[in-house]
């Protein structure tokens, strides 16, 4: 197990001493480890030496330990420097020097490397060069990789840096290419993997009913019986329980929707909507029609448009480099854009897009956007394992996000929507970058579920599915399960320990997540984006990476009330009184679908827990008869795998969800 990483990775010096005690004459330093991806992909031999490739070399801070002491204290009540922000001119005071700087790349030129310096940041430099002149400079061997559909690199050695620079490095990103994942989920037939709800932008706009023809959020329906089979033939199945959607409509909330469900409108009668606020949302390679898009969710919302006063797109380290890889980021920059606006619509939104999904991209950007103050809150709906993520990235996330802290930036991330990741158990099932101690970890639920607690009717978010039937006349003998498609990351770090204002939690380590909202593409949002294929479409989607931008916006209302910037949100969460958080807890329905199955062998019957099966055989749980592509399948809500909901912290909604009012104005206190 990998010990606290708050400060500097270790440094290993190689002597080479020929009769002159304690003369040096070779140091030599690790840069970079082996990601744990490459355990997980399929090696596709050594990288064609001619392959150019980009870099970020990030350099070493001064004091460190005493930077992380400073930072500390900035969030310890009491203190004499409680909330007393640093401003860029204070970072910079940790930064290298420029003699320093100009060793190092002259390291790198001298290895045939080319380099190019930030007059604005100091803590990085760019650096590109071939593969194989990359390989010689960091002593290490790279690779192809596949992985799920996804080519990448990655190096097979640790990488060094051996001379006078080496000291002056802490790490080097870009050997590791396996990209970050936008975490937006939609509502899937797994057998067909149709979506259920994306339908032509212009079919909405010329409806007279508008988006309440095709959308609800009333989403749950009585108990209701099916008999399932042909008459006079075997098998027949007769099932029985609570019903999901409805015909030719799906489930989405609006925003006004949204803003009723978390007890917002008596936030905006006080004046809060995000004034002075500014949203910086991280993603990579951005959207060309996000404007577009935008203003016609605006339109449909009945939301005030943006323009380029209020809407702006910074590209942190130049234009993609390949946009055609963007095409699976459109959906989410125009969600997180769409839903921060939707909670907060006063407040100006900055879209700071890498060029790339590559962690020294995302690690860049995050440090951009704080550097040059371009919000009061930095939001991140993307992620992936942190056990596929080699230590020295981890390092490089978790800096340039206490950076951001250490300058009374809130950074947000979402918490993942794998659940457990398979592992089967909550042991290192967190994602990157959310588990940096100093990120908030935004984890989910379900929204208007049967037998849920609360106004809202939450539960924690996690759907497992089970065919019962491949159509009206055929059922399926015996049911075939699915398991869990999708659910709210968390649990426990296996690299960083518990921060401070974690210490009445269980184990040594970080836990994800710290706070939820709605996240179940079963019970979404509404979104509109532009298809490279199908044009403007609208659609239900959920994700952490809806949860994040929508919780994003509400730490900016908490933001303006208190008339100046709070900082990281968990250090404050923790501390709230228990009415300003909803507390998730296991929850069910006395009408969960039950079924007989009557065959050549008899009748049997499947009890709601047998016929959800839910990984963990939890008998918490609320399950409904979903009718789509003319099957019908039993869909369980707050079945997450190992992650389960209780009273208190729990590792799929952590302390629980916003409670409007009384979050904004118990967290404006503070």
């Amino acid at each position: 197990m990998l010990s606290m990483a708050n400060g500097l990775p270790r440094t290993w010096l190689l002597l080479a001493v020929f009769g002159l005690p304690g003369v040096v004459l070779a140091q030599e330093k690790t840069v970079g480890g082996v990601p744990g991806v490459v355990a997980r992909a399929n090696d596709r031999g050594p990288i064609d030496p001619a392959t150019p490739l980009k870099l970020t070399v990030w350099m070493t801070m001064h004091h460190r330990a005493e930077f992380d002491q400073r930072v500390a204290a900035l969030y310890e009540e009491g203190s004499q420097t409680y909330h007393k922000w640093l401003s860029t001119e204070d970072l910079l005071g940790y930064a290298p020097t420029k003699a320093e700087t100009a060793t190092v790349k002259s390291e790198m030129e001298r290895r045939g490397l080319s380099v190019t310096e930030d007059s604005m940041n100091p803590f990085a430099l760019h650096v590109s060069g071939t593969a194989d002149k990359v390989q010689a400079a960091f002593g290490t061997e790279v690779h192809d990789f596949e992985k799920g559909g996804t080519r990448f690199h990655a190096n097979v050695r640790e990488a060094h840096l051996a001379g006078e620079a080496a000291g002056l490095v802490a790490s080097v990103g870009g050997l590791n290419s396996n990209p970050m994942q936008p975490l937006y989920a939609r509502a899937v037939n797994p057998a067909t993997s149709n979506s259920a709800s994306f339908v032509p932008l212009q079919k909405v706009q010329s409806a007279s009913a508008g988006l309440a023809g095709f959308f609800t959020n009333n989403c749950f329906h009585i108990p209701t019986s099916y008999t399932i089979g042909t008459e006079g033939q075997l098998p027949v199945g007769v099932f029985y329980g609570n019903v999901y959607g409805q015909p030719g409509k799906s489930c989405g909330y609006t925003a006004a929707q949204m803003q009723t469900a978390y007890g917002l409108p008596a936030v905006y009668a006080e004046g809060q909507q995000g004034k002075g606020q500014t949203i910086a949302v991280i993603a990579g390679y951005g959207s060309a029609t996000l404007t577009t898009d935008v203003n016609n969710f605006c339109s449909l919302m009945g939301l005030p448009k943006l323009t380029s006063s209020n809407l702006e797109t910074v590209y942190s380290n130049g234009m993609p480099y390949n946009p055609s890889l963007g095409n699976q980021w459109v959906p989410e920059v125009s969600l997180d854009v769409e839903w921060s606006h939707a909670i907060a619509p006063a407040a100006k939104i900055v879209v700071v897009a890498a060029p790339s999904g590559d962690n020294q991209d995302l690690e860049y950007a995050i440090q951009y956007a704080a550097m040059n103050k371009l919000g009061t809150v930095i939001s991140g709906s993307f992620g992936e394992p942190e056990v596929e993520i080699d230590s020295y990235d981890l390092e490089a996330y978790n800096t340039v996000i206490e950076q951001a802290a250490a300058m009374g930036i809130s950074v947000n991330f979402a918490s993942g929507d794998q659940a457990d990741l398979g592992f089967g158990t909550s042991d290192g099932t967190v994602i990157t970058p959310s588990d940096s101690p100093y990120a908030t970890a935004v984890g989910g639920t379900s929204l208007g579920v049967p037998g849920g607690t609360g106004l809202e009717k939450e539960v924690g978010w996690g759907n497992n599915q089970t065919f019962v039937a491949f159509s009206s006349t055929v059922v399926s003998d015996p049911p075939y399960d699915f398991g869990t498609v999708d659910g709210a990351g968390g649990g426990s770090s296996l690299y960083f320990s518990k921060p401070v204002w974690q210490n009445a939690l269980p184990g040594s380590y970080r836990l994800d997540p710290d706070v939820a909202m709605d996240a179940d593409p079963y019970t979404g949002a509404i979104v509109t984006y532009t298809d490279p294929i199908d044009g403007p479409i609208v659609g239900a989607m959920g994700g952490t990476s809806l949860a994040t931008p929508m919780f994003s916006a509400m730490w900016a209302l908490a933001s303006e009330r208190a008339g100046h910037s709070l900082g990281q949100a968990a250090p404050i969460i923790y501390k709230l009184p228990t009415d300003a958080l909803h507390d998730i807890v296991p929850a069910t329905s006395p009408t969960n679908v039950v079924g007989t199955i009557i065959d050549n062998a008899g009748a049997t019957f499947y009890s709601a827990v047998v016929l959800a099966d839910p990984e963990q055989a939890t008998d918490s749980f609320t399950s409904a008869v979903w009718a789509i592509d003319g099957e019908f399948l039993d869909l369980s809500f707050g079945t997450d795998g190992a992650l389960t909901t209780a009273t208190g912290w729990d590792d799929v909604t952590g302390i629980g969800s916003p409670d409007g009012f009384n979050f904004v104005s118990a967290a404006a206190r503070h």
